[in-house]
């Protein structure tokens, strides 16, 4: 019977693995093509990776309509400079990195308070269910409260609180997609913790950010 297990286990390996392989190298076929140019190949990238991105943005701004205008501007910005992805990271990442530029871009740009978080409940619930976000910020207000608190800090302290603290980014790849060491990532993280738990106590919520 172990015999017969084992051979069963492998057989269904095999193929999600070859599955798998096969997805990849399909991927790698259609960035080749779209460094060239080729829209229909960057238009089926676009399908993969659009609710990823959307999802990578909609935590960094906290607003659904918002995060889905600025994926439509990180692809386009995407495709512009397709030809000069090397292919050192995966597209996944590379197109994260363009996104969180984007996002970078749009808080610089604006000069007032961005408007009221209204939308952070259907980010949790339709963009990203498996995270336990919910644990931490147990409800809408505590979500809005949150992103009104996030608002003061300055976008590198930001940016590196939602990539490690909301989303869990292993560091290696938070530090790759903000273009700094691990070293200054833990930095920026530890001082936004610290600025957010301050400014969270300041209006009544007892810290609740670190």
């Amino acid at each position: 019977m172990r015999h017969s297990f084992n051979k069963d286990a492998s057989s269904s390996a095999r193929p999600q693995a070859e599955t798998s392989r096969e997805a990849s190298e399909a991927e790698a076929q259609l960035v080749s093509l779209a460094r060239k140019g080729d829209r229909d190949a960057w238009a089926r990238l676009y399908q993969l990776h659009f609710d990823t991105v959307l999802r990578h943005l909609s935590y960094f701004v906290g607003d659904v309509q918002l995060a889905e205008d600025l994926t439509q501007e990180a692809f386009v910005r995407g495709f512009k400079s397709a030809s000069t992805f090397r292919g050192d990271a995966r597209f996944h990442t590379w197109i994260s990195r363009i996104a969180t530029n984007v996002a970078r871009r749009h808080f610089k740009r604006s000069e007032v308070q961005r408007r009221t978080r209204t939308g952070f409940a259907a980010v949790l619930g339709q963009q990203a269910p498996q995270l336990d976000v919910e644990q931490t910020y147990e409800n809408e207000v505590r979500a809005k409260v949150l992103y009104s608190a996030l608002d003061t800090l300055p976008v590198a302290l930001r940016e590196a609180f939602v990539l490690r603290d909301l989303m869990d980014v292993p560091a290696e790849e938070a530090a790759d997609n903000l273009g700094i060491t691990k070293g200054n990532l833990a930095v920026r993280a530890h001082r936004a913790r610290t600025q957010l738990s301050a400014e969270l106590a300041r209006r009544g919520w007892g810290g609740d950010g670190e």
